[in-house]
């Protein structure tokens, strides 16, 4: 641009008269002037030296290259905007012109507003262009970088409109590697070796559910080809494409079946230690039944009665661990509140007590053991309620951190001092372990419990949970 913000062009014209005709009109709107050449020869020689704005191009030159020659060259090394001048018409020059992608044809004679009008929609134009080819080269390089596989495709349907095929229109270089072909623009999906089995099938059902919804969507345990498991995440942004991530997930499935097998080992090995130990505690219990009869009368009983309980303690503790032996073995499911809490009311000792609900059809996103949560909430109301309770109420409120799950009680509540330990493992006076393993079951899936009742009035426990982590269905 030139000091004034005008354009600065440079003229290529055989016509002295003509080129100083135009010099004058351009100077007197405040452009610049950078050149007049002559001939393409001479225009190709002095445009690099001032790089102008645009070039005005005579078709007809003097020399051996004539003006769409020298457009072309113009266009193509220096990326400088062309307007064609020119006395002829004919339909023979003008496709000639056009394969120069010129931003201007005109026809002499022309007005000196006609001039001023086409180079100013020539650099507009011009600005356009570069502009989008700017943000082509951003999009392509992060297009190019991105370290999953990405594929662009159009939809192919059948005449009933099932989703039959897919075109791939672009890919990444990294979806090339991943279906082992550089060659993709153009290409069938269903002829790429990429998926296997019925991962083809399944890919193609998710990317008509997006298509029809506009709803980006994801599944897992895909099978591709180099034995690869993949994730594969489809967006649609308008109901005939599709652009489709995939994930290279092998690693993870690997860990995650090395981890199954160690956690089956570890199972299997702590099921046998216990059916060991419950052996070798059948034959204490001989023992001791054997010593009570022998020391009935002497001050040695209270001791053997004593070792009694803590065998017994010992028994509890190994039937408890039993039944956690799954925690986190399982991938996370949404679990309904209230059979939950039916469940554990059915399998309890409910005496008198009422139990009641108003969590509707609620369901979290948690560990499979869930069940054990409300379980081990209303069995410890059971114990340590007293005699005067006789409601657990469960209910949920929102907020904003979340749903908030409450179970409260009429009870004793529990006593400040306890709080703080309330939830550490082995405190409590049955195996200590309930309330500490309630709390992990839910930390899994990010949920927490805090109990926060008034001695005296109740016990009152509240879990939160994300927001993410519930539903009404």
């Amino acid at each position: 641009m030139a000091g004034n913000g005008k354009p600065s062009v440079f003229i290529v014209e055989d016509e002295t008269v003509v080129g100083m005709d135009i010099h004058d009109v351009l100077t007197g709107f405040g452009y610049k002037v950078e050149g007049i050449a002559k001939t393409g020869e001479d225009a190709l020689e002095r445009i690099p030296a001032s790089l102008p704005d645009i070039v005005l191009m005579d078709i007809h030159l003097a020399g051996k290259m004539d003006g769409i020659e020298t457009a072309d060259r113009v266009h193509t090394e220096y990326h400088i905007p062309v307007i064609f001048l020119t006395a002829y018409a004919d339909d023979v020059l003008i496709e000639r012109a056009k394969r120069t992608l010129p931003f201007g044809y005109i026809i002499k004679p022309f007005g000196e507003r006609e001039l001023q009008s086409a180079i100013e929609v020539a650099i507009y134009k011009s600005g356009v262009e570069k502009r989008l080819s700017e943000s082509e080269e951003k999009f392509r390089t992060l297009f190019d970088c991105i370290p999953d596989a990405l594929c662009y495709c159009r939809m192919i349907t059948s005449e009933d409109g099932t989703l039959a095929d897919l075109e791939v229109i672009n890919a990444n270089p990294e979806f090339q590697v991943m279906a082992q072909t550089p060659a993709l623009t153009g290409a069938l999906f269903s002829q790429i070796p990429f998926l296997t089995g019925d991962s083809s099938g399944r890919f193609l059902l998710l990317c008509q559910s997006v298509a029809k919804t506009g709803v980006p969507e994801s599944i897992d345990g895909l099978k591709g080809n180099q034995n690869l498991w993949l994730r594969v995440h489809v967006s649609s942004y308008d109901p005939d494409h599709i652009v489709a991530i995939f994930v290279d997930v092998t690693e993870l499935k690997r860990a995650a079946e090395a981890l199954r097998l160690s956690n089956h080992k570890l199972n299997l090995l702590a099921s046998i230690t216990r059916h060991d130990i419950r052996n070798q505690i059948q034959a204490l219990y001989g023992y001791f039944g054997i010593l009570k009869t022998e020391l009935e009368g002497t001050p040695w009983l209270e001791y053997i009665l004593k070792g009694a309980q803590v065998v017994d303690t010992i028994v509890r503790q190994i039937s408890f661990t039993k039944e956690y032996e799954d925690l986190g073995r399982q991938d996370p499911a949404w679990q309904s509140v209230a059979r939950s809490v039916e469940g554990a009311a059915e399998s309890l000792p409910m005496r008198v007590i009422q139990v009641t609900h108003t969590t509707g059809g609620l369901e979290i996103y948690a560990d499979p053991l869930f069940d054990k949560v409300f379980y081990n909430l209303i069995d410890n109301a059971l114990r340590y309620g007293g005699e005067k309770m006789t409601e657990i109420r469960i209910f949920c409120r929102e907020s904003e951190e979340g749903l908030v799950i409450v179970v409260e009680d009429d009870g004793t509540g529990i006593a400040g001092e306890d709080k703080s330990r309330l939830f550490t493992k082995g405190f409590g006076k049955n195996t200590g372990f309930g309330l500490f393993l309630s709390r992990e079951i839910l930390a899994i899936t990010g949920i927490s419990i805090t109990e926060n009742g008034e001695p005296g009035k109740g016990a009152r426990f509240e879990i939160l949970v994300p927001a993410d982590g519930y539903r009404f269905p």
